[in-house]
């Protein structure tokens, strides 16, 4: 028990440091030339600026921004000004020559400087990626949402419940049942015994078996909060003895369980003091009145 509770608690702080390895990763990549496209990290890229009557060992020069760009799957994300160089090919170019530092760019330049505004800025560093990504992640996004409610609906309608606090408790102990994909018969005959006794019908282990396999895939702890939508402290206490009794029901815990409940005590907004509580409290049948 004590285990679990380290691994629900102190699992967050592994997740920030794994986090923190990743941007370290990106942010500090080594640099590229200027032009070079790099998969992951970061690399230097000229936008023109200006003509000029300067020439180098290939012919004339023209006044660039130069500009040190951050990529993921060569896609740019983040642009940042880092002056003005010299380079021949309109800025189309792998090479530069570089200013004197307090030099003014300015007195170089034949044609106005164009300025790295933010449109430029935008256009370099992004393209075209953001206007067909957001759309296709929004439309994702929305189209499993739907799928979740209608699934929801399916497992409600199944039981013959309300939606309210004792439809969540159920259901909350059916996803508990089906997080390995396959419920164990004694987790499915329990979960029967506490809906009769919290309700009052006749249900038949055949209605929980159908519940659970329409049960959803959580996999983000934004997910968890269906179960927590309209209930007392009282209620997500109960909600999480439920669960904990499923789970803890054949004496040991798989990590797929241990994750279940994180995210499902961090959804009920329960502290350490309260899960631990719970957890000796988790083979005790809920009372109907708790939950109305």
């Amino acid at each position: 028990m004590q285990r679990l509770i380290t691994f629900l608690f102190l699992r967050p702080i592994l997740r920030l440091a794994k986090i923190a390895f990743i941007l370290a990763a990106l942010f500090l990549a080594s640099q590229a030339q200027a032009r070079g496209a790099v998969q992951f990290g970061q690399h230097e890229t000229l936008i023109f600026a200006a003509e000029t009557q300067r020439s180098g060992p290939t012919g004339p020069l023209a006044l660039c921004h130069r500009t040190n760009m951050r990529t993921m799957f060569f896609m740019g994300y983040w642009l940042e000004n880092r002056g003005m160089v010299l380079a021949p090919n309109g800025c189309a170019s792998e090479s530069y020559f570089g200013l004197a530092p307090g030099f003014d760019a300015a007195e170089l330049a034949e044609t106005p400087i164009a300025p790295l505004n933010r449109d430029i800025a935008l256009h370099y560093a992004r393209g075209f990626f953001w206007l067909y990504a957001v759309p296709i992640f929004l439309l994702i996004s929305t189209l499993m949402t739907r799928r979740n409610k209608a699934k929801a609906e399916t497992r409600r309608e199944a039981l013959a419940l309300e939606p309210g606090p004792v439809f969540q408790f159920i259901d909350a102990m059916c996803h508990a049942a089906a997080i390995d994909g396959c419920a164990d018969q004694s987790e499915i005959s329990y979960i029967t015994d506490v809906a009769r006794d919290l309700t009052g019908r006749d249900y038949r282990d055949e209605h929980f078996e159908f519940a659970v396999f329409h049960c959803d895939k959580l996999r983000s702890a934004g997910q968890f909060r269906q179960f927590a939508i309209g209930l007392g402290v009282e209620q997500k206490q109960m909600i999480m003895r439920g669960v904990l009794s499923v789970v803890m029901a054949d004496g040991t815990l798989e990590k797929s369980e241990k994750t279940f409940l994180k995210n499902m005590s961090k959804a009920l907004g329960l502290r350490r003091k309260d899960v631990r509580a719970l957890m000796s409290r988790a083979s005790i049948a809920p009372e109907g009145a708790a939950l109305a």
